[in-house]
Protein backbone atom coordinates (compact mmCIF):
# COMPACT_ATOMS: atom_id res chain seq x y z
CA UNK A 1 0.00 0.00 0.00
CA UNK A 2 1.28 3.45 -0.89
CA UNK A 3 1.12 6.14 1.48
CA UNK A 4 -1.70 7.92 -0.49
CA UNK A 5 -3.68 5.03 0.07
CA UNK A 6 -2.53 4.91 3.52
CA UNK A 7 -3.70 8.67 3.96
CA UNK A 8 -6.99 8.12 2.07
CA UNK A 9 -7.86 5.20 3.74
CA UNK A 10 -7.14 7.11 7.00
CA UNK A 11 -9.35 10.10 5.75
CA UNK A 12 -12.51 8.14 5.42
CA UNK A 13 -15.86 10.25 4.80
CA UNK A 14 -13.36 13.50 4.42
CA UNK A 15 -11.41 12.09 1.26
CA UNK A 16 -13.45 13.85 -1.22
CA UNK A 17 -13.22 17.47 0.40
CA UNK A 18 -9.27 17.14 0.86
CA UNK A 19 -9.03 15.30 -2.59
CA UNK A 20 -10.25 18.42 -3.99
CA UNK A 21 -8.04 20.90 -1.86
CA UNK A 22 -5.06 18.73 -2.90
CA UNK A 23 -5.87 18.63 -6.49
CA UNK A 24 -6.46 22.77 -6.51
CA UNK A 25 -2.80 23.23 -5.13
CA UNK A 26 -1.81 22.15 -8.68
CA UNK A 27 -4.42 22.56 -11.09
CA UNK A 28 -7.87 24.58 -11.32
CA UNK A 29 -10.29 22.00 -12.80
CA UNK A 30 -13.16 24.21 -13.08
CA UNK A 31 -10.92 26.55 -15.31
CA UNK A 32 -9.71 23.57 -17.52
CA UNK A 33 -13.63 22.49 -18.14
CA UNK A 34 -14.89 25.75 -19.02
CA UNK A 35 -12.04 26.70 -21.48
CA UNK A 36 -12.54 22.73 -22.89
CA UNK A 37 -16.86 23.85 -23.26
CA UNK A 38 -15.60 27.53 -24.48
CA UNK A 39 -13.87 25.80 -27.31
CA UNK A 40 -16.01 23.24 -28.39
CA UNK A 41 -19.66 21.66 -28.02
CA UNK A 42 -19.83 17.98 -27.23
CA UNK A 43 -23.03 15.47 -26.52
CA UNK A 44 -20.63 12.27 -25.92
CA UNK A 45 -17.65 13.10 -23.93
CA UNK A 46 -15.08 10.22 -23.29
CA UNK A 47 -12.29 10.80 -20.47
CA UNK A 48 -9.41 8.63 -20.66
CA UNK A 49 -7.91 7.91 -17.27
CA UNK A 50 -10.38 9.45 -15.26
CA UNK A 51 -9.00 8.64 -11.85
CA UNK A 52 -11.22 9.14 -8.95
CA UNK A 53 -13.41 11.47 -11.10
CA UNK A 54 -12.16 14.94 -10.19
CA UNK A 55 -12.52 15.99 -13.49
CA UNK A 56 -15.13 14.37 -14.72
CA UNK A 57 -17.13 16.43 -12.11
CA UNK A 58 -16.11 19.43 -13.63
CA UNK A 59 -16.59 18.12 -17.10
CA UNK A 60 -20.06 17.59 -16.03
CA UNK A 61 -20.90 21.08 -14.85
CA UNK A 62 -19.29 22.56 -18.25
CA UNK A 63 -21.41 19.88 -20.26
CA UNK A 64 -24.54 19.59 -18.60
CA UNK A 65 -26.54 17.49 -20.98
CA UNK A 66 -23.71 15.74 -22.31
CA UNK A 67 -23.23 12.03 -22.32
CA UNK A 68 -20.05 11.31 -20.33
CA UNK A 69 -17.70 8.47 -20.04
CA UNK A 70 -15.09 7.97 -17.55
CA UNK A 71 -12.39 5.22 -17.89
CA UNK A 72 -9.42 3.96 -15.72
CA UNK A 73 -7.33 0.79 -15.49
CA UNK A 74 -7.69 1.56 -11.66
CA UNK A 75 -10.34 -0.03 -9.04
CA UNK A 76 -13.03 2.21 -7.97
CA UNK A 77 -12.82 4.48 -10.67
CA UNK A 78 -14.80 7.47 -9.96
CA UNK A 79 -15.39 7.16 -6.16
CA UNK A 80 -14.32 11.30 -5.78
CA UNK A 81 -17.23 12.23 -8.07
CA UNK A 82 -19.81 14.32 -6.31
CA UNK A 83 -23.03 16.01 -8.22
CA UNK A 84 -25.70 14.58 -11.25
CA UNK A 85 -24.87 11.58 -12.50
CA UNK A 86 -27.31 11.68 -15.04
CA UNK A 87 -25.72 10.86 -18.14
CA UNK A 88 -22.33 9.77 -16.19
CA UNK A 89 -20.87 6.05 -16.60
CA UNK A 90 -17.57 5.29 -15.04
CA UNK A 91 -15.85 1.87 -16.31
CA UNK A 92 -12.78 0.24 -14.85
CA UNK A 93 -11.38 -1.06 -18.51
CA UNK A 94 -8.04 -0.68 -20.73
CA UNK A 95 -8.39 1.60 -23.58
CA UNK A 96 -7.79 -1.10 -26.11
CA UNK A 97 -10.48 -3.14 -25.11
CA UNK A 98 -12.60 0.26 -25.12
CA UNK A 99 -12.30 1.50 -27.88
CA UNK A 100 -12.87 -1.66 -29.75
CA UNK A 101 -16.28 -1.52 -28.62
CA UNK A 102 -16.77 2.33 -29.26
CA UNK A 103 -14.88 2.91 -32.39
CA UNK A 104 -15.85 6.27 -33.91
CA UNK A 105 -18.63 7.03 -30.94
CA UNK A 106 -17.40 10.45 -29.37
CA UNK A 107 -17.22 14.00 -29.91
CA UNK A 108 -14.71 14.94 -27.87
CA UNK A 109 -11.99 12.68 -25.88
CA UNK A 110 -9.97 14.56 -22.53
CA UNK A 111 -6.90 12.71 -21.43
CA UNK A 112 -5.90 14.82 -18.49
CA UNK A 113 -3.03 14.67 -16.29
CA UNK A 114 -2.42 10.76 -17.68
CA UNK A 115 0.61 10.82 -20.01
CA UNK A 116 3.01 11.07 -17.41
CA UNK A 117 2.13 8.10 -15.91
CA UNK A 118 2.18 6.30 -19.37
CA UNK A 119 5.97 4.69 -19.77
CA UNK A 120 6.94 7.11 -22.66
CA UNK A 121 7.54 4.15 -25.56
CA UNK A 122 3.83 3.60 -25.62
CA UNK A 123 2.54 7.49 -25.36
CA UNK A 124 1.96 7.30 -29.18
CA UNK A 125 -0.12 4.70 -29.19
CA UNK A 126 -2.61 5.89 -26.43
CA UNK A 127 -2.82 8.86 -27.85
CA UNK A 128 -3.75 7.57 -31.48
CA UNK A 129 -5.92 4.74 -29.68
CA UNK A 130 -7.91 7.39 -28.01
CA UNK A 131 -8.05 8.80 -31.29
CA UNK A 132 -9.92 5.98 -32.81
CA UNK A 133 -13.11 6.52 -30.35
CA UNK A 134 -13.43 10.04 -32.12
CA UNK A 135 -16.26 10.59 -34.49
CA UNK A 136 -15.31 12.44 -38.03
CA UNK A 137 -14.31 16.29 -36.91
CA UNK A 138 -14.40 15.00 -33.17
CA UNK A 139 -11.84 17.04 -30.83
CA UNK A 140 -9.30 16.08 -28.44
CA UNK A 141 -8.12 17.78 -25.53
CA UNK A 142 -4.33 16.48 -23.70
CA UNK A 143 -3.49 18.31 -21.00
CA UNK A 144 -0.56 17.38 -18.94
CA UNK A 145 2.09 18.65 -16.52
CA UNK A 146 5.04 20.18 -17.83
CA UNK A 147 8.46 19.45 -16.86
CA UNK A 148 10.08 22.92 -15.73
CA UNK A 149 12.88 24.03 -13.32
CA UNK A 150 10.48 25.45 -10.63
CA UNK A 151 9.73 24.16 -7.13
CA UNK A 152 6.23 23.25 -8.22
CA UNK A 153 7.53 20.59 -10.57
CA UNK A 154 9.49 19.41 -7.42
CA UNK A 155 6.82 19.04 -5.79
CA UNK A 156 4.35 17.86 -8.41
CA UNK A 157 7.03 14.95 -9.35
CA UNK A 158 7.34 14.17 -5.18
CA UNK A 159 4.18 14.12 -5.07
CA UNK A 160 3.31 11.57 -7.86
CA UNK A 161 6.37 9.15 -7.17
CA UNK A 162 6.36 8.77 -3.69
CA UNK A 163 2.42 9.30 -2.40
CA UNK A 164 1.07 8.11 -5.28
CA UNK A 165 3.79 5.73 -5.97
CA UNK A 166 3.65 5.68 -9.35
CA UNK A 167 7.20 6.11 -11.68
CA UNK A 168 6.39 8.80 -13.55
CA UNK A 169 8.11 11.00 -16.36
CA UNK A 170 7.33 14.62 -17.05
CA UNK A 171 8.31 15.91 -20.76
CA UNK A 172 9.35 19.27 -21.57
CA UNK A 173 6.38 21.41 -23.60
CA UNK A 174 8.18 21.09 -27.08
CA UNK A 175 8.23 17.42 -26.57
CA UNK A 176 4.81 16.77 -25.49
CA UNK A 177 3.65 19.36 -28.29
CA UNK A 178 6.14 17.07 -30.50
CA UNK A 179 4.22 14.23 -29.53
CA UNK A 180 0.89 15.36 -29.64
CA UNK A 181 1.36 16.57 -33.49
CA UNK A 182 3.12 13.17 -34.41
CA UNK A 183 0.46 10.68 -33.20
CA UNK A 184 -2.50 12.50 -34.04
CA UNK A 185 -1.59 13.67 -37.07
CA UNK A 186 -2.59 16.96 -36.87
CA UNK A 187 -1.43 20.54 -35.31
CA UNK A 188 -2.43 22.63 -32.43
CA UNK A 189 -5.29 24.31 -32.81
CA UNK A 190 -5.41 26.14 -29.07
CA UNK A 191 -3.03 26.29 -26.37
CA UNK A 192 -3.16 27.12 -22.99
CA UNK A 193 -1.68 27.33 -19.45
CA UNK A 194 -3.88 27.08 -16.31
CA UNK A 195 -3.71 28.50 -12.69
CA UNK A 196 -2.21 28.25 -10.22
CA UNK A 197 1.22 26.84 -12.06
CA UNK A 198 2.66 27.45 -15.58
CA UNK A 199 3.37 23.61 -15.31
CA UNK A 200 -0.23 22.96 -16.29
CA UNK A 201 -0.33 22.82 -20.58
CA UNK A 202 -3.03 22.08 -22.66
CA UNK A 203 -3.74 20.91 -26.07
CA UNK A 204 -6.61 21.24 -28.16
CA UNK A 205 -6.71 19.64 -31.43
CA UNK A 206 -9.13 17.71 -34.06
CA UNK A 207 -7.03 14.88 -34.79
CA UNK A 208 -7.11 13.62 -38.56
CA UNK A 209 -8.91 10.36 -39.42
CA UNK A 210 -7.37 7.78 -41.92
Amino acid sequence: MTIGQRVRALLGPAEPAVGRIYRGLFFDLAAFADEVRRWTDAATILEVGCGDGLATEQLRRAFPRAAITGIDIQPAVGKLFRGDRSGVTFRTEALDAFVNRHRASFDLVVICDVLHHVPPPERSALLRRAAEALRPAGALVLKDWERRANVPHLLAWFSDRFITGDHVRFETAQDLRDLAKEALGAGVERELRFRPWRNNLAFFMRPRRA
